[in-house]
């Protein structure tokens, strides 16, 4: 049996926290609506794509945080809850994938959005800790009531979407 005691399986054990912690400190900056603290956690040429129903590719820090901010924008009220993050670790590269819920509603009320999802994140450990090279959101569940921005009918589950 390994001693979590020794060295490595406390570095392994310390880094697969700061992995988690970092998930949840993006879930904190996009509940919060806290654009310098999501920016912080990306490397300078990170990449965010969002999958199906928005179809995004983002790449670079500055053109992901406008991304969030233009997303976020669109809600009074919005909350990501992550849930069972599972990380891997290989010396200064790791993976991790979050399932995540989100819950939206507009300034008035009439429109409104729930979904689950996963993310499936490539990171590096930087001077400043671990930091995100990629994220990719795909989409298990979507829902949304109310006439969207344009004018058309509310999302449902498509092919693909479960």
């Amino acid at each position: 049996m390994t001693d979590v005691r020794s060295a490595p399986s406390l570095t392994r054990l310390r880094d697969e926290q700061d992995i988690r912690d970092l998930g949840y400190r993006f879930a904190d900056a996009c509940n919060r609506d806290d654009g310098a603290a999501f920016r912080e956690l990306w490397t300078d040429d990170g990449v965010w794509v969002i999958d199906e129903q928005m179809n995004l590719h983002i790449e670079g820090v500055d053109a992901i945080a406008g991304t969030r901010a233009s997303l976020r924008s669109t809600w009074s009220f919005f909350v990501q809850m992550p849930h069972a993050p599972v990380v891997a670790v290989d010396s200064d590269r790791a993976t991790s994938s979050w399932t995540v819920s989100e819950h939206a509603i507009d300034e008035t009320g009439g429109r409104a959005y729930f979904n689950y999802a996963r993310y499936d994140d490539v990171l590096t450990r930087t001077t400043d800790g671990w930091r995100y090279v990629s994220r990719h959101y795909r989409y298990y569940h979507l829902e949304q009531t109310g006439p969207s921005s344009d004018g058309a009918a509310p999302t449902r589950p498509g092919p693909g979407i479960h």
